[in-house]
């Protein structure tokens, strides 16, 4: 090998390695290899708006003991490239669609280097904090200890601070928070994004239970529905929940969740003796669920939490009754929900995971969102599709703080926000419910039009109070609107916004519910409700969608806003008028969520109005089960549509050849290739068919858009030459010298081998190449050293001289119909001396503009005539001879000859042209075009 190719293929070698490496390159440390930690950062927002001076209950005991989990950050782009991770798997036209990525994956793609993790963890240590634990993903650093080591630590205090629960009433216990923002090493505040659990984020449950008792069975005698009083409030049962949002036929056919599991966060066990009987009440199969204790957590037992993790069991299995249901738990004051979620994360153990606790996103701020919003987004890149309760108080999510806010929880784009609605049956209750109950306790008739849910009054003992009770909703101060929330009623705030779907959550409508004490058997159901209802509801129904898809969904939300746009959306929209009440935004009701004031309607907060599509209410509104399921199956599609569904062309036809092709898409952004073919559909075989073709074959597509592309139909001879047959004329192919029996390949090795003997000195620069010897470069081009005198051939100094040549060409028919076959003959004669000597040699057949050629033919007595060539293309043609010459006469070209080639009709008769488009996920679709050909 020449030392010339030899560094050319090293180079390549050097530049493919370098390629490979570049896509495999790790990502820079952000901590310098030796940090000086002396120098301190406070990292801001880590006092809660609640650790007043005015609510100061004194400073927490030295050895009281704290959980810190320290929220990492990504490098900017390690963080661009997982979000893009998270928006290609809910884009079907990405080849990551649907391809969920494990904790590990997460943590080595994309979360921070070992050397920054291990400075992060020796500081730690050398602080006091013994035990720290990485997660998988890289992104949390648990440590515990006690408030005196963290205090040293991070620079900072800890104090007791008197709150109210989110519904007014004092808080149980005063409330650990810092009375400064930790300090921590600057060279350590690059990778670290927040630190959660320097302040007690006192989540509560979203839900209710009445004292009252609701009996199992009632006399028969008694004309009131068992579980409708007359007063028109109602208890649903699941069987209610299912015939209301269509649950009901899918159940019928045979999606039931069945090998589905959802992971219930909770900070109570439940009674396994409430879940059993409730099932044996409502007619469900006995289904307990899995208690799972995170390894370092404590096991809660019963607490007052109980009733909360009770109902968002049974509303989980109700809703879907095959469905598994994992209860994760651990106590208030060993980590919390934030655990619990954490570990079903880490451990991908369940595809679903409902949340029904919460706080005001005021009172948590950014440190509070953000280490939910990075672990919702771990979940999201797993494939789990999260579900978090709106909250129970309507836009004022921080008791009787009298200020707009959301539940912080569910501030995340990559949780599903569930809100609450109530139904608008109070006019006409005969129409939706039946004057009997069935053996599941259940007895509504169908649908009922739903407002929000908004219960500001309550009245007991003749005394009506006044409450902030209703469905949570509004706009997050911190998360940024993602790009998937768009559509008819979203407001243009540039922020996120919440719900994103409701159910029932009223008291009015409240649900059964199955719960006793320690110790005690449950007798009579009581009567829950919240939107700690509505969110299992939305686990349980997102089950069975897994069930019927086969795989896990990750984060709904784009799913749930690409429905609501479609034609055919499945949502039961909330609006004014499906509320049955004058909207007045000032005043509570089932037309918004503001809140009362603490004596009247009038003064409390204005809520967000029902809108006609989403609003901050009830978002998109609640689900018809059935068309949410078949919807879910085909959301994502193609369509093509011709212009003209039929086109009558004459054969030969030069014009009307073409229609125009539509490619749509339903919520599928990617590449669609179109192609195309053309079916005979008359008796017997047809000579020739028409042929069809499509520009461009390939188009783009944007979500919901659509693309054209020119299909084109020739009704002459089938177009299927090889690139040597060009239907146009050309120039006449020239002659070529006599060393031009060399092919290209010859001048090509001949180049490289000349290039080989260069030293490699000429080498080092473009500038080099400009000062070589022309006459060396000409070598270069010609491709031979005996072209360029500098081979070592022995030449006779008095060689013969060739004769000329003169070559004749002729045809066997100078027209033809396309597809039939011509021959050609070329007589080669001595052109000056008529020598005795015949020329012998080969001769080969040209068209122009075409460099291979079409035929050849070895001299037999001086004449050469072709093979049968065909001509399939219509059109004029060039055709040339060239003779190559031998040892007594030299190469010799032809004229030119002129050949026409006539278009041939395609068969008559009947045709259909079938157009396709295909796109990623194995997504295609057709249309039919009819053709008569005349």
């Amino acid at each position: 090998m020449s030392r010339i190719a030899r560094y050319l293929l090293c180079a390549f070698a050097l530049i493919a390695s370098t390629l490979s490496v570049a896509a495999q390159r790790p990502q820079a440390d952000r901590v310098a290899a030796q940090p000086d930690l002396r120098v301190t950062t406070r990292l801001k927002g880590h006092v809660p708006t609640w650790a007043l001076s005015s609510n100061d209950a004194g400073a927490v005991p030295n050895d009281t003991n704290l959980r810190l989990v320290f929220v990492l950050s990504r490098s900017p782009e390690r963080q661009a490239a997982f979000a893009q991770l998270l928006v290609d798997q809910q884009n079907p036209g990405s080849p990551n669609y649907h391809s969920w990525r494990t904790p590990q994956q997460i943590g080595s793609l994309y979360g921070p280097t070992q050397h920054d993790l291990d400075t992060l963890m020796s500081w730690l240590a050398s602080e006091g904090f013994a035990g720290a634990e990485i997660s998988s993903s890289h992104v949390f650093v648990s440590v515990e200890a006690p408030v005196h080591t963290v205090a040293n630590a991070l620079d900072t205090t800890f104090h007791y601070f008197n709150t109210p629960a989110i519904g007014g009433a004092p808080a149980a216990k005063p409330r650990v928070a810092a009375t400064s923002d930790p300090a921590i090493p600057t060279s350590l505040a690059a990778i670290v994004s927040s630190i959660a659990g320097l302040a007690d984020a006192a989540d509560e449950p979203m839900s209710h239970v009445s004292p009252d008792s609701v009996p199992f069975s009632r006399a028969a005698s008694n004309p009131v529905p068992l579980y409708n009083d007359s007063n028109g409030a109602h208890s649903l049962s699941p069987s209610d929940f299912r015939t209301i949002y269509d649950i009901n036929p899918v159940l019928q056919s045979g999606i039931d969740g069945t090998g589905q599991k959802i992971a219930i966060v909770g900070r109570s066990q439940v009674l396994a003796s409430d879940i059993s009987i409730f099932e044996s009440q409502t007619g469900l199969p006995n289904k307990a669920p899995n208690v799972i204790i995170p390894p370092s957590g404590v096991n809660p037992g019963m607490t007052k939490d109980q009733a909360e993790a009770t109902l968002d069991v049974t509303r989980a299995i109700g809703t879907a009754p095959g469905t598994q249901v994992d209860l994760v738990i651990t106590a208030a004051d060993a980590g919390d929900i934030f655990l619990d979620a954490q570990y079903e994360v880490e451990t991908l153990r369940d595809p679903i995971m409902n949340i029904s606790f919460g706080n005001c996103e005021t009172s948590e701020g950014a440190v509070g969102v953000d280490r939910w919003d990075t672990l919702f987004a771990q979940a999201a890149g797993e494939g789990i599709s999260v579900f978090v309760s709106s909250g129970d108080s309507g836009a004022q999510a921080c008791g009787t703080s009298q200020k707009r806010s959301i539940n912080y929880i569910c501030a995340s784009s990559y949780a599903t926000c569930v809100g609450g609605t109530e139904f608008a049956d109070f006019a006409t209750p005969s129409a939706f419910w039946s004057t009997t109950t069935d053996s599941a306790k259940g007895s509504v008739l169908s649908y009922i039009p739903e407002g929000a849910w908004n219960e500001p009054t309550v009245t007991s003992g003749g005394t009506t109070s006044f409450q902030a009770e209703g469905t949570g909703g509004g706009v997050s101060a911190i998360i940024a609107k993602p790009d998937w929330q768009t559509g008819i009623g979203i407001p243009a705030d540039g922020f996120r916004d919440v719900p994103d779907v409701s159910f029932s959550s009223s008291r009015h409508d409240g649900y059964l519910i199955c719960l006793a004490s320690a110790g005690t058997t449950c007798t009579t159901f009581s009567h829950s409700w919240g939107t700690s209802a509505a969110a299992p509801g939305m686990a349980g129904i997102t089950a069975l969608m897994n069930q019927k898809l086969g795989t896990s969904q990750g984060n709904l939300n784009p799913l749930l806003y690409r429905l609501a746009a479609s034609s055919n959306s499945p949502f039961h929209d909330a609006t004014p008028a499906t509320s049955g009440v004058a909207c007045d935004i000032d005043t509570p009701s089932m037309c918004n969520n503001s809140t009362p004031g603490p004596t009247s309607l009038a003064g409390g907060v204005a809520g967000f109005a029902l809108t006609t599509g989403y609003d901050q209410a009830t978002g998109l509104g609640s689900l018809d089960v059935g068309d949410f399921l078949r919807a879910a199956v085909s959301v994502v599609s193609l369509s093509v549509s011709a212009a003209s569904s039929s086109l009558t062309l004459t054969a030969g036809a030069s014009t009307g050849r073409t229609d125009a092709i539509t490619v749509s898409s339903a919520f599928y952004n990617g590449n669609a290739t179109i192609g195309c073919n053309v079916r005979y559909n008359g008796p017997g075989t047809p000579t020739f068919i028409p042929t069809c073709a499509l520009n461009p074959p390939t188009v783009a597509l944007s979500s919901n858009g659509s693309a054209t592309s020119t299909l084109t139909i020739s009704t002459t001879a089938r177009q299927t030459a090889s690139a040597a047959m060009v239907a146009t004329a050309h120039p006449s192919q020239p002659s070529l010298p006599a060393y031009g029996r060399r092919n290209v390949a010859s001048l090509a090795l001949g180049s490289v081998f000349l290039l080989g003997l260069l030293p490699i000195r000429r080498m080092r620069s473009l500038r080099s190449w400009r000062v070589l010897p022309s006459g060396l470069l000409l070598c270069v081009a010609l491709g031979t050293l005996t072209a360029c005198g500098l081979g070592r051939i022995v030449t006779d100094p008095n060689p013969p001289t060739a004769s000329p040549s003169s070559i004749a060409l002729s045809a066997a028919s100078n027209s033809l119909s396309a597809g039939a076959t011509d021959t050609f003959t070329a007589v080669v004669t001595d052109g000056v001396s008529n020598k005795a000597n015949i020329p012998t040699g080969t001769v080969n057949f040209y068209t122009a503009g075409v460099p291979a050629p079409i035929g050849s033919a070895s001299l037999v007595a001086g004449k050469a005539t072709s093979s049968a060539i065909a001509f399939p293309i219509a059109g004029t043609y060039t055709i040339t001879a060239i003779y190559q010459g031998d040892d007594n006469f030299s190469a010799s070209t032809s004229q030119n000859l002129p050949l026409t080639v006539t278009p041939n009709g395609t068969t008559v008769g009947s045709y259909t042209v079938t157009i396709t488009a295909t796109g990623a996920a194995g997504l295609t679709a057709s249309t039919a075009v009819s053709l008569t050909v005349q």
